[in-house]
């Protein structure tokens, strides 16, 4: 008969996972709509200002990427031996 011992570890890490995956996402989204209220005024600055529009373009990369990388399920999950 298996070991149950290993199967309810593999269980537990993947609902941490799953747990701090959403909790990024949460917070990529909260940060996203937040940045958002904001964005007329950062075109109209990026419009007149060379530095605000690439601190403008580099939140943006910032936010898409962080998203992207909190949200991708290909990611495998890490296997600790004991």
């Amino acid at each position: 008969m298996s070991n149950p011992i290993p199967l309810a570890k593999s269980i537990l890490q993947l609902g941490l996972t799953s747990a701090l995956s959403t909790y990024g996402l949460f917070l990529s989204y909260q940060n996203i709509t937040s940045l958002q209220h904001y964005e007329a005024q950062s075109e109209k600055a990026a419009e007149w200002s060379a530095t605000a529009a690439q601190r403008l373009h580099k939140t943006r990369t910032t936010q898409t990427s962080g998203t992207i990388s909190v949200g991708n399920p290909s990611d495998p999950l890490p296997h600790f031996s004991p």
